[in-house]
């Protein structure tokens, strides 16, 4: 949000200074037609080298390093560099006698491109309040140009008009060719991690028990429970991989690093990476890793916290298994009771899914709450899948309760404030749903339908 309002005022600075600048009398540009020429005139993939106004990011064979740091460039924007350079237009041309520094009144910014053979220098200038395209001088084997250029690149944020989308383009782009070297790294933690090579990974920290996942057997130890399923391993890992996210690093040297909240070990192509995350820096809280015995402290985002401190059962579908093929059914029975007496119902049209009465005791459905109910025990909308799954079944659970029996399985479901639990009776097994739905009051069976 702060970073939005920032942009926003650099906007609007920027469109006040370009106006009064292009309303200033006097001003007179001499120019050539317009083209359609790209500015660019080599491919972006033989471009070695990019030196921007504080870093310079280096190929070094297959990767793009920051020679300052000496570590890799965040790809996403590197390739938005490459991409908007590859992008530029010209519009006009202007000749060589023109005056160039009242183009360059409010902005000012050198870059330079290499390439396996040559190296080009640009300036970007000031943006046109009237049509977002911008200036940009050129210098190559000593010539040197000055060009009125549009980027043609689509623009997918929001905007208002055309102008707002060309203005926030040129902003995104100068604001990634000015920025410091360490707001160019790459976020990855392990930048040349394959995570198409790992075969284990166990993790082990203080918020849940030690669990490893096997990639090649598609197994967990702790092993999973009798009557649940897996989720696609390498998936679930992969998403969670992406979210650890590294805002910094720095040197250890003589800081301290204190806590050891979790440790990773990572099985990759007969090598094993060890990253251990700490709760403390120089006394200060957060979330601080170590990878192997490298000699840097990497500063991570809260993000991070999902991977680290997750549980075996993240890697599990933790929805009861009907063993039912679906797509097969096209109606089915069921009833629901308390512990003496159930009551039969139906749907004889699964697609349309509509229960109806079958038992000549029974008045009236209520459909919210009826709804609601297989919501749950089909794990649909709200209750995709239970927060976690336990092998003991509670023997007094808080709560109305009723009884269910439904595609040969036979489950009790206990209705708490927030929280609803499942006992799959049949599998012994207990899923348990936290929720903030208020309109979930269940006090008796009789929230689902009423006697005659």
């Amino acid at each position: 949000m702060k970073q939005n309002l920032i942009l926003t005022a650099i906007l609007a600075i920027l469109i006040s200074f370009a106006y009064f600048w292009e309303q200033k009398e006097g001003k007179k540009i001499l120019s050539i037609n317009s083209t359609d020429e790209l500015l660019f005139d080599f491919d972006k993939k033989s471009i070695v080298e990019l030196t921007l106004k504080k870093s310079k990011l280096i190929k070094d064979k297959d990767k793009w390093v920051i020679g300052e740091l000496n570590y890799q460039v965040d790809t996403q924007k590197l390739n938005f560099i490459l991409n908007t350079l590859e992008g530029i237009s010209i519009v006009k041309r202007f000749e060589s006698s023109v005056d160039t520094k009242e183009f360059f009144a409010y902005q000012d910014h050198a870059f330079r491109i290499k390439t396996y053979e040559k190296e080009i220098g640009f300036r970007l200038g000031d943006i046109s309040s009237v049509t977002g395209y911008f200036y940009l001088e050129k210098f190559d084997l000593g010539k040197k140009e000055l060009f009125l250029v549009k980027d043609t690149n689509a623009y997918d944020g929001i905007y208002k008009d055309d102008v707002e989308a060309e203005f926030r383009k040129y902003l995104a782009f100068k604001n990634i060719i000015t920025m410091e070297p360490m707001d160019l790294i790459s976020r990855k933690l392990i930048p040349d991690l394959s995570l198409a090579t790992v075969n284990k990974v166990k993790v082990d920290n203080k918020a849940n028990r030690w669990f490893e996942i096997d990639f090649e057997k598609q197994t967990t130890i702790p092993a999973i429970y009798p009557g649940l399923k897996y989720k696609q391993l390498m998936k679930v890992f992969s998403n969670a991989w992406q979210k650890v996210q590294v805002d910094k690093f720095i040197k250890k040297d003589k800081n301290i690093l204190a806590e050891v909240v979790s440790t990773v070990l990572i099985h990759s192509e007969n090598k094993e990476t060890k990253v251990q995350i700490f709760g403390k820096f120089n006394e200060v809280s957060g979330l601080y890793a170590m990878i192997d015995d490298k000699d840097y402290v990497y500063v991570l985002n809260e993000s991070s916290k999902s991977f680290f401190f997750s549980n075996v059962q993240n890697f599990w579908l933790k929805r009861i298994d009907y063993k039912v093929d679906f797509s097969k059914i096209k109606k089915f029975n069921f009833s629901i009771g308390d512990m003496n007496k159930f009551y039969q119902f139906k749907v004889d049209d699964v697609e349309a899914f509509e229960v109806v009465i079958d038992d000549s005791r029974v008045k009236m459905i209520k459909t919210q709450n009826m709804n609601m109910l297989f919501n749950l025990i089909l794990n649909l909308v709200e209750f995709k899948e239970a927060k976690y799954v336990t092998q003991n079944l509670t023997k007094k659970l808080k709560g109305t309760f009723i009884r269910l029996n439904i595609f040969q399985k036979k489950l009790k479901i206990v209705f708490s404030q927030n929280s609803i639990t499942v006992q799959n009776l049949s599998d012994k097994l207990e899923y348990f749903y936290p929720h903030n739905i208020s309109s979930i009051k269940i006090n008796n069976l009789s929230d689902f339908f009423t006697l005659n």
